[in-house]
Formats: C-alpha cells, structure tokens, sequence
C-alpha cells in the first residue's frame, strides 16, 4: 500500500507469467517453486510470531500475482522474452535458434521449439543499466 499526501492507495502486484509444460519436470519443478516462493510472500504473522518478526523480515520478499499458463507465448511476448534473453540465450529458450527472426520462424512453424518453462516478468523486462 502506498500513501500519497492525504489519499491511501493500493500499489498493484507485479505479475509473474509462466509458460509451463506439464509433461516436464523441469517446468513442474519451477511450478512448485512459484507457488512456494508466493504462498511465503503472501503469509502474515502467527501469535507466536507477534513479537518477533525475524524470519519474515530476513527472507521478506515482494507480495507477487502468479499466472501459470500452458498455453505458448503470442509472438509478440516471445520476441519482448528473446530481447530480455539477449542473443546469446535465444538457443536457449527456441531450439534450433540462433536469431529472433530464426526464433520466431521456428516457433511458428512449431511452438513445442519453445523450450520450457519460460518465466516472464512484464514490468522487469526492461533492461536496466548496470551500476558502475
């Protein structure tokens, strides 16, 4: 929650996107993290808790929206993901690739090409600089 002046106002969740596979344990594994990571984000203190807020405030990580869809990406987020990615990592992420244009060719041609899980993060996409 942010305040602002006199007025209350509520600050949006960041929203995770997984583009998961259910066959695959690598993409089931990352589900299950996702969903622990959040679960222990979003818990509140106990009364046992009350008075000591260590292990919330040690490991406190942002409150987040957790959307999982086996559904394949649009091209358009494919091609934010492989700007996010840089050109080194596009093999990794479409098999075969070595381009976006290569990439997104395949990924028509086939959408399984996509290698999961991908994770996206709209509002982190971004690239930011690097501190010097």
């Amino acid at each position: 929650m942010l305040i602002c002046g006199n007025l209350l106002q509520h600050k949006s969740l960041d929203v995770i996107q997984l583009f998961h596979k259910a066959g695959s344990p690598a993409s089931t594994k990352v589900v299950n993290l996702l969903k622990q990571v959040s679960a222990a984000a979003s818990e509140t203190a106990t009364e046992d808790q009350v008075s000591d807020h260590s292990a919330q405030t040690n490991n406190r990580r942002d409150v987040f929206e957790l959307t999982i869809t086996e559904e394949p990406p649009t091209a358009d987020q494919l091609t934010t993901i492989l700007s996010y990615a840089g050109d080194s990592a596009i093999p990794s992420v479409v098999q075969g690739a070595s381009s976006v244009t290569e990439a997104l060719k395949l990924f028509k041609q086939n959408a399984d090409n996509l290698k999961r899980p991908v994770v996206r993060r709209p509002c982190a996409l971004a690239k930011q600089p690097t501190p010097r």
